[in-house]
């Protein structure tokens, strides 16, 4: 069970952002406990999961030290792997030859994806590398989820945040949701619940469900809008269409009739991590 350290009121769900009775901001989202391109639950301290066996190590040389572009490297705990630099602006020179190919972005991000899925990291990074430099927003936001997660890079919140923001402006719904989960827990970014909302709001108007059920939750409870029940309740009600459970319970405690809704998303409370709840003062 967990408690509001503001009204000491005890659920078990660990997933809840606010008190679902007061409205207190609780810190419970862990971003990075799960890939959520797989769903791989990543272990505190894991030992590299591609056991240093990629198949191409690529070495590139280090921006100039008045350079203000973040780095971003392969980890050196894999000993077997070599550094490679990567920022928003550009790969160096040196990895030109890598990045010759005739193949169409949208292929590149299935090459991608699939070196992902053989733990080719490397190879991964520089298709979608350069799908990104094509404006694919699919390969941008995953290129963001390796920043952010650490998935063959060391991890960079910053770096994740501004190739989610490029994807974002474009309209790709799940970079404007993640930007908003950045934005809402101050990582990556400052804590901003007015931009968290904004990008909730852009995502939820393309239907993105966990967008639509956190943005509920902000206008319930008046963080970073307007306090306004009917529209908290108009997004609670288009993200329990979806079969989201948060969604749904937040409805019943309103007394609102849940009868015609299914949960459909996967929630076991059982084998959350136990994170300690942060009250929000604002």
């Amino acid at each position: 069970m967990k408690k509001c350290p503001n009204c000491n009121y005890e659920t078990d769900r660990n997933d809840d952002l606010f008190c679902c009775k007061c409205g207190t901001k609780l810190k419970t989202i862990r971003l990075n406990d799960f890939c959520s391109t797989f769903g791989t639950k990543m272990e505190p301290e894991a030992d590299c999961p591609t056991k240093c066996n990629a198949e191409a190590a690529i070495s590139a040389p280090a921006p100039a030290p008045d350079s203000d572009a973040p780095v971003i490297s392969v980890s050196d705990e894999c000993d077997s792997r070599k550094k490679l630099s990567l920022t928003v602006d550009g790969f160096s020179p040196a990895m030109e030859d890598d990045l010759e190919t005739n193949d169409d972005a949208e292929s590149l991000v299935r090459k991608g994806l699939d070196f992902l899925e053989k733990n080719n990291c490397d190879a991964a990074i520089v298709s979608l590398r350069k799908a990104a430099d094509q404006g694919n927003t699919e390969a941008q936001y995953l290129l963001g989820e390796c920043c952010f997660y650490g998935n063959g890079l060391e991890e960079n919140e910053e770096e994740a945040v501004k190739w989610w923001l490029k994807a974002a402006k474009k309209g790709h719904a799940e970079s404007q949701f993640w930007l908003g989960n950045c934005y809402y827990m101050g990582q990556g970014v400052e804590e901003n619940l007015k931009e968290a909302a904004k990008w909730y709001q852009a995502a939820a108007e393309q239907g993105h469900a966990q967008a639509q059920t956190l943005l509920g939750a902000l206008y319930s409870f008046g963080s970073g809008v307007e306090q306004d029940q009917e529209t908290a309740v108009k997004w609670w009600k288009a993200a329990a269409e979806q079969g989201i459970g948060k969604a749904i319970e937040s409805l019943e405690e309103l007394g609102y009739d849940v009868s015609g809704y299914t949960i459909l998303d996967d929630e076991d409370d059982d084998e959350d991590d136990e994170g300690d709840y942060e009250g929000d003062d604002d």
